[in-house]
């Protein structure tokens, strides 16, 4: 079952400063109180590409975060922000940002 974030919960999502974080998954998993089974259960992810999102391991396909940010109702940039448009900061958000449509 998907668990969108109310209007508030995605105000306060973003809000939070990305600091140390690679994303802003593992906050939307715990303003919904959502487990990382039911995002597998109800995506076509694997639990490895779930997994790998939240912990921020690895680079994240854009395919994979199209799928999270889906489940919660939300854009990837929500998800994902990104500080800036130069390199470094697509290497710190963990999204792919290659030829796909989705602009930094």
């Amino acid at each position: 079952m998907r668990r969108p974030l109310t209007p508030e919960e995605l105000n306060a999502l973003r809000a939070v400063p990305l600091g140390a974080m690679p994303n802003k998954v593992r906050i939307a998993i715990a303003m919904t109180g959502v487990q990382q089974i039911v995002i597998v259960e109800t995506t076509s992810l694997l639990a490895s590409q779930v997994s790998n999102a939240v912990n921020g391991r690895g680079t994240t396909s854009v395919e994979t975060a199209r799928e999270i940010s889906r489940f919660f109702g939300c854009a990837i940039e929500d998800l994902w922000p990104a500080a800036d448009d130069d390199d470094e900061t697509d290497r710190r958000s963990g999204v792919e940002r290659r030829q796909t449509g989705v602009a930094p």
